[in-house]
């Protein structure tokens, strides 16, 4: 079964390749490209999230017989894995959704090559109103040259603060922030805010939950994250990401561990 997909600058910068066996299913492939690792070489589990969303959001599409558009709302990723250098294949799946549907759920694994389970997720999307089409004017997408997935990103640190310059390769197909770059993003914010609160670099996700609430317009987003509890083995955090005008525009909770051995 062959779809085509609309152009998504976040996704062809990643390199994930997307195949739909079927309709409700998604299969997806993130290779181990330099703009989806981390500092130390192993893919970003922000990357992960970013394929966990383009996985089940493309299960979703495969139930769809038009150009009906859709927005991720809520987000759960479980890590139950290390990560290595890659690659990673995504197995999404969505359930038969009625005419007229307003909401829908999906879900996914990501394995390694050795079939190792790395991550699942389940995401809750709505359906965009009718005429909320996409920009004519999508601008290129860059950043086929970032040697991570922080250097794709670009946060910068002004003073104690955080942005996320939304625009160019974190876009989606909608000209805003794509959701995976965005969960990227909070992850990011609340590794600095830990490693800040003396919890030291070696940590990873568990769990992360992001909620999406406004869509991130191009401009420097604010990334405010701050420390729950700082435990010996176990930390909690949460970050937002808020427009120039004050808006939360999504918000994610992750706890964090030490870094398990393959």
């Amino acid at each position: 079964m062959r779809r085509t997909f609309p152009e998504n600058p976040f996704r062809q910068v990643l390199g994930i390749e997307i195949e739909i066996p079927q309709r409700g299913r998604c299969d997806t492939l993130l290779p181990a490209l330099a703009a989806s690792r981390d500092r130390a070489g192993r893919i970003a589990q922000g990357a992960v999230a970013t394929l966990c969303d383009v996985t089940m959001g493309h299960a979703i599409g495969a139930q769809l017989r038009g150009d009906e558009l859709f927005a991720t709302v809520h987000m759960q990723i479980a890590f139950h894995a290390p990560l290595d250098e890659g690659p990673l294949r995504g197995d999404g799946s969505c359930p038969a959704l009625p005419d007229g549907w307003k909401e829908a759920m999906a879900s996914c694994r990501i394995v390694r090559e050795d079939d190792a389970l790395v991550a699942s997720a389940q995401g809750f999307f709505a359906r965009r109103p009718p005429g909320s089409g996409r920009p004519e004017d999508l601008p290129a997408w860059q950043g086929a040259g970032a040697t991570s997935l922080e250097n794709l990103l670009g946060v910068a640190v002004r003073g104690d603060a955080l942005y996320l310059p939304v625009g160019g390769a974190l876009l989606n197909p909608d000209g805003v922030g794509h959701g995976g770059a965005m969960a990227a993003a909070l992850d990011l914010a609340m590794r600095r805010a830990l490693h800040r609160s003396g919890a030291g670099e070696a940590i990873a996700l568990r769990t992360l939950d992001v909620r999406y609430i406004l869509p991130a317009l191009p401009g420097d987003v604010l990334l405010d994250a701050q420390v729950d509890r700082k435990g010996r083995s176990i930390h909690f955090a949460q970050a937002r990401a808020v427009s120039a005008e004050g808006r939360t525009l999504c918000a994610a909770v992750g706890i964090y561990g030490g870094l398990r051995r393959s």
